[in-house]
């Protein structure tokens, strides 16, 4: 009970920082909503595909773009990279398609692996790469048919020719779906804050040499100490998680209901418990309540940045997402962008959402043994 009204009253003294960080979640939450046009129960769509070809204009490579055209947009975008990657940050386009040199070759021998490509996050990239792959896989079945390259274009577009029409529909709210990952991404960032700043720096005052030593001659065991201090930061956290659920009821509304948004509420609490055990972790190697606020930063916004929180990750360099892979934000922030446009649920569409939890629930596991581990070197050491 001492543990608990100690730790409750360091927490009242530290709300302030909470609010703050809560009241920025609104904020940028809201900003978001507003920013994005109202949407019916369906969107009729036709994605913008952009296509850089690298080969001669012949055989399979010509029967493949003329596809692509007559099945999609096609902007016009300056020849240069950085005005590529502009025009997908921008949504100028869904979808960028690199025609290797060679293809049409390399396609009839069999010996191509796969092309390149760029998308957006979004439904229509989704789509258009449904529409490539269709393509492809129906002109690699062909293949074992004959060698000739214009025959084989022949006959592809014969079996595609009762299906050009590319307009579909979609009872996904992708506006929302767009809004409600936006939001949870931005929780994580509202969470580690909160639960890292207000966790250490408790951890830190019971770590302090002369309360150590208090606990240590008490009758309460370091373990049993430890085990109240996790509980106090569980239910914490759990109160956190809570309020931001609130706070995304009011903000989003009904798409919370759906399949998908109960997705994002079960994501969103297994990261809670995983940045609580981080939290607990951190608070036990910090040892000076000065050092919290630059840890908390660090940590904070370090974190957001390489793992998509508040750049997309399909925009940064692929250096910077291998680095993120690193970090347990990286897979909540994935799982959101999985979720967003999942149209069925079954196992085989939700098998990557659940290996990302399955990561997040080990990495809590790791951060607790290394707590353990460390709690109990500090004990010896004093």
């Amino acid at each position: 009970m001492t543990v608990f009204k100690t730790y409750l009253k360091i927490l009242r003294k530290n709300l302030f920082m909470v609010i703050v960080f809560s009241l920025l979640l609104v904020i940028f939450g809201g900003l978001r909503m507003k920013s994005e046009d109202k949407s019916l129960s369906f969107n009729a769509v036709k994605p913008d595909i952009l296509i850089v070809n690298k080969d001669e204009n012949t055989g399979i490579t010509k029967g493949f773009i003329k596809y692509i055209k007559n099945n999609s947009n096609n902007p016009k975008i300056e020849n240069d990279e950085d005005k590529r990657n502009d025009a997908l940050f921008y949504n100028e386009v869904d979808y960028i398609i690199y025609i290797p040199e060679g293809f049409n070759r390399d396609f009839m021998n069999g010996t191509i692996d796969k092309i390149e490509v760029k998308k957006a996050n979004n439904f229509n990239a989704s789509y258009a790469e449904m529409v490539i792959n269709r393509y492809l896989k129906i002109a690699s079945t062909y293949r074992t048919k004959t060698t000739n390259p214009d025959e084989l274009v022949k006959m592809v577009n014969k079996n595609l020719k009762n299906n050009t029409k590319i307009n579909i529909t979609t009872t996904l709210d992708t506006d929302k779906l767009r809004s409600a990952e936006f939001f949870f991404n931005f929780e994580s960032y509202s969470v580690l804050v909160c639960l890292i700043f207000i966790i250490s720096l408790i951890l830190s005052i019971f770590n302090e040499q002369k309360i150590r030593k208090r606990t240590v001659i008490s009758s309460t065991s370091y373990k049993t100490n430890n085990r109240l201090l996790f509980l106090c930061n569980l239910l914490y956290a759990f109160i956190i998680w809570i309020a931001y659920f609130i706070l995304a009821i009011v903000m989003l509304g009904d798409i919370l209901w759906t399949s998908n948004g109960i997705l994002f509420i079960i994501n969103s609490f297994i990261h809670v418990i995983t940045v609580t055990s981080l939290a607990f972790l951190i608070g036990n190697i910090v040892t000076s309540k000065d050092a919290v606020n630059g840890i908390t930063n660090v940590v904070g916004i370090g974190t957001s940045f390489l793992c998509g929180v508040f750049v997309p990750l399909e925009y940064l360099p692929n250096s910077v997402v291998n680095i993120a892979h690193a970090l347990p934000t990286y897979y909540y922030v994935k799982s959101n962008s999985i979720i967003t446009t999942l149209e069925e649920i079954n196992f085989t569409t939700l098998k990557p959402v659940l290996i990302n939890m399955g990561i997040l629930l080990g990495s809590a596991v790791v951060f607790m043994i290394l707590s353990n581990i460390v709690s109990r070197r500090k004990r010896k050491i004093g």
